[in-house]
């Protein structure tokens, strides 16, 4: 009975901690991407829900526009309701996520972990946190071999935010085996058809009511500004900009600028170490017997580190998948990944308080050190030594996942 008593009040320690946070920041202005949201809510509230989300043409499934959009009507009668109704939405599915880590992990270790590895993303304003009930749900039902269920809420994550489309070839392999023997895949098609089942329910929805305007928002996540080099990114991408910005002249105050227009494509040709290593980690899944999800978590996150370090147009804010997986994988394998781990929270966190602090500065604060350095390019560098260390040593670590290539 003690037992049952201290588990209720760590239990509700926890989440008066969480709900304190969440409540502090509530009133805080976001960043320039609360903007964005914004307008989508004006627009769902000129031309209704539908045309709304065609007017919006942005890179957003059409889901978190409609939810944060529902909310505002509920509170149309407070000041700068559409604001509010941001920042209720992301502190909501904050406190959702964590009661459902609660439930699966039955850990309050991993449920802080989730919650003070994340909520700068939430605090700032961002939508990141949408995808993380479901993603955890999916990942559960994963575990118990559930793929209908599995393969809805995968789906639904998605369709929150597009990003995690990125490791999907990498889920979707982990359902196919090569047979060196006969010289042949073989596709263990009662998962396969299970997870498609669930997962084509939700599209057939979306697709009866946004129709167009669905596919559309597809096609912009995927090729609009694909030429930016680093928008706020502390990437690989970040030290070309600084370099190129000091050898032509244009590093004003010693600061580096994001790059809206790429003067030679040149300049970005470094995104393709993203897609060849993508194709590498694709390949060794693909030759990978007796897949664990451990291991198809492990690859997904070099997929994301490979992406957040060496592709085009990389946000402050987009690591966060990143580190869900880390969060994961720690829970899976426990203390062997907690250096790694820590570099995933720091690589995501730094990020986004360099720029935007807590709450969302916007302008931040003069970074110069001295008049002359700018750490964010020591940061960025940081970032691309931590990337590259844990790409290698778990792309190599078999004894993490128990996995070995098919003979």
């Amino acid at each position: 009975m003690n037992i049952i008593k201290s588990n209720k009040l760590s239990t509700f320690i926890m989440f008066a901690i969480f709900g304190s946070i969440l409540l502090a920041f509530l009133g805080g202005g976001g960043t320039g991407d609360a903007q964005y949201f914004m307008g989508w809510i004006e627009n769902a509230d000129k031309y209704g829900i539908i045309d709304g989300f065609n007017e919006n043409h942005d890179m957003y499934p059409p889901y978190s526009a409609l939810i944060l959009y529902l909310v505002y009507r509920l509170f149309i009668f407070v000041p700068n309701a559409a604001l509010f109704s941001i920042r209720f939405c992301t502190a909501a599915f904050m406190l959702i996520s964590c009661l459902v880590a609660k439930v699966i992990f039955k850990n309050d270790k991993m449920v802080y972990i989730l919650f003070f590895t994340t909520f700068l993303s939430v605090t700032n304003g961002y939508l990141d946190i949408f995808i993380v009930p479901f993603a955890l749900i999916a990942y559960n039902f994963f575990k118990k071999e559930n793929y209908l269920l599995g393969g809805l809420f995968l789906c639904l994550m998605c369709l929150m935010k597009y990003q995690p489309l990125i490791i999907m070839p990498i889920v979707a392999v982990g359902f196919v085996d090569i047979n060196r023997e006969k010289k042949s895949l073989e596709f263990k098609w009662d998962k396969i058809i299970q997870m498609c089942m669930g997962a084509v329910i939700p599209l057939i929805v979306t697709f009866a009511i946004y129709k167009k305007p669905f596919f559309w928002s597809i096609y912009v996540a995927l090729f609009r500004d694909s030429n930016f080099i680093s928008p706020n990114g502390l990437n690989f991408g970040w030290i070309v900009q600084f370099f190129y910005e000091k050898i032509t002249g244009t590093l004003a105050g010693n600061k580096v600028d994001i790059m809206w227009s790429v003067p030679f494509k040149a300049l970005v040709a470094f995104k393709y170490v993203f897609v060849l290593g993508y194709i590498g980690v694709l390949i060794k899944t693909l030759l990978t017997s007796e897949k664990s999800v451990v291991y198809i978590l492990k690859n997904s996150f070099i997929v994301y580190i490979l992406y957040y370090l060496f592709n085009t147009n990389v946000h402050e804010n987009h690591f966060f998948v990143g580190v869900l997986l880390a969060v994961l994988i720690y829970y899976e394998v426990g203390d062997e990944f907690f250096s790694f781990l820590c570099a995933a929270a720091f690589m995501f966190n730094i990020n986004v308080a360099v720029f935007y602090g807590v709450w969302g500065i916007t302008g931040g604060f003069d970074r110069i050190i001295l008049g002359v350095l700018d750490p964010t390019v020591v940061l960025a560098a940081v970032n691309v030594i931590f990337g590259i260390v844990m790409i290698v040593s778990l792309f190599e670590n078999k004894s993490l996942d128990r996995s070995e290539i098919s003979q």
